[in-house]
């Protein structure tokens, strides 16, 4: 009996060594998958860092193809340039404002030169001139004004010496339709056209003109 409990005990023995051996065997060929940091930070980062920085290095590329051209273009083949001095000259009828089956005939010439000029405007000033109503002159005494390019538009403040002495305005809105590349030569001209009740005389009279306008130098 004694020696049963002993081979009892021996056997019991080396069963639970076996099973030790067992389990650490298997802890030790088991791979630990260690967890990314932040989740997906690894892949998710590199991705993000990778298109944000992507996309902004080709939207600022392509902003600044974009803007480089127009930049460039701004000045470029401005039809009136800063050098020129124009001559306008219109005639036409001069319609009393309180009564316009009044009227008398009217005529405006004046030099004007260029003072700025882009691709949409061309800024003038009035140098020298004179208005005709009837048998009345006015003579201009300084004026600004500029043209619309792209509008094709005249549109000139005048101020004139009226009769004792007394400073009028004058305003004149004209429109042309021919090309600005006419005047690239010295004495060519287009046509403008002053229409009522737009072009006028202080409160003394509409203006109804047609004319032109010639680069003299």
């Amino acid at each position: 009996m004694k020696q049963f409990l002993q081979h009892k005990r021996k056997t019991l023995t080396i069963a639970l060594a076996l099973l030790c051996l067992s389990t650490l065997a298997l802890s030790v060929a088991t791979p630990v998958i260690a967890k990314p940091p932040d989740g997906d930070d690894g892949k998710g980062n590199g991705k993000g860092n990778g298109q944000g920085q992507g996309q902004g290095q080709g939207q600022g590329s392509q902003g600044a193809s974009n803007s480089a051209p127009q930049g460039k273009a701004k000045g470029h083949n401005v039809p009136v340039n800063v050098t020129w001095t124009l001559n306008i000259t219109a005639s036409g009828t001069a319609f009393n404002i309180t009564d316009q089956s009044l009227n008398t005939s009217a005529q405006v010439t004046f030099n004007a030169t260029v003072e700025k000029s882009s691709m949409g405007r061309a800024k003038l000033n009035v140098t020298v001139g004179n208005v005709t109503i009837g048998g009345t002159d006015y003579p201009i005494v300084n004026g600004k004004g500029h043209i619309a390019i792209r509008g094709g538009k005249l549109i000139m403040h005048l101020r004139v010496t009226g009769e004792g002495g007394a400073t009028l305005p004058i305003v004149l809105k004209g429109n042309f339709t021919e090309s600005l590349k006419s005047l690239s030569t010295i004495d060519n001209y287009i046509n403008v056209t002053f229409l009522k009740p737009q072009s006028k005389l202080a409160a003394e009279y509409f203006l109804e003109l047609t004319g032109n306008i010639t680069r003299t130098a």
